[in-house]
């Protein structure tokens, strides 16, 4: 009969946000200004040992957010309004970790990381009443990101540029009902988690790094079809 196996898992994760919203009229147009920073820590323990055979991954990582943006709205008329907007952001990653088998310490890839990302956005939206039962609303946003890590003795550095467009054309047979056409580009953020190596020796074992991640794209098209009942 196998020796049981006990595993054990300590671990915390705090997170801290701090924000400031500014709204208000510049001229003839409505500006909103943004100010958002958010810090993480986190730890991680995890063991297994089943009497002949003892395995410890220790895990911690810092994270910081830094988000500035401004949005821009403007109406020249009833029937067209436009919006533009212009973010920055900054993040970082420093990860360490650990792996240690009977006592013997051994070599995961992308056990360390620390990583710096500097992203800038770019859009502007349209939005025209064509008539009252029909409205389209048309745009493109600009994302351009620069992404530095560690490689052996030097640092790599990778850069994405990705548009993305979006049209959304409704129509509102009755002031009760409305259908919705939608097509977009969707371009996700990377999660920095996945830079560095983690471990769950009950479940995956331990899970080396991503060091060439890159963030899910794809086309989203959304046919719907609302209706208002009673009030």
């Amino acid at each position: 009969i196998p020796a049981p196996r006990v595993y054990a898992d300590r671990s915390s994760d705090q997170k801290g946000e701090f924000g400031l919203d500014w709204v208000g009229p510049v001229g003839g147009t409505d500006v909103e200004m943004l100010f958002l920073q958010r810090l993480g820590h986190k730890s991680d323990i995890n063991t297994s040992d089943d009497g002949t055979k003892s395995e410890r991954f220790a895990l911690k990582e810092d994270t910081n957010e830094s988000i500035l943006r401004a949005t821009m709205r403007y109406a020249p008329s009833a029937v067209l309004s436009a919006e533009g907007s212009v973010e920055a952001d900054y993040n970082t990653l420093q990860g360490d970790s650990a792996y240690v088998r009977n006592g013997v310490a051994f070599a995961v890839p992308s056990a360390d990381a620390h990583v710096e990302e500097r992203r800038g956005e770019i859009g502007g939206m349209v939005t025209w009443k064509i008539h009252p039962k029909w409205s389209l609303e048309a745009g493109v946003n600009t994302e351009y990101s620069l992404i530095k890590e560690p490689v052996g003795t030097g640092t790599a550095t990778r850069s994405f540029l990705f548009p993305k467009p979006r049209v959304v054309l409704s129509w509102s047979p009755s002031k009760s009902a409305q259908v919705r056409m939608l097509v977009e580009r969707r371009v996700g953020q990377i999660d920095f988690d996945d830079f560095v190596a983690s471990s769950s020796f009950a479940t995956s074992g331990v899970s080396a790094g991503n060091p060439d991640i890159q963030p899910d794209r794809r086309w989203r098209y959304r046919l719907s079809y609302e209706r208002d009942f009673w009030e």
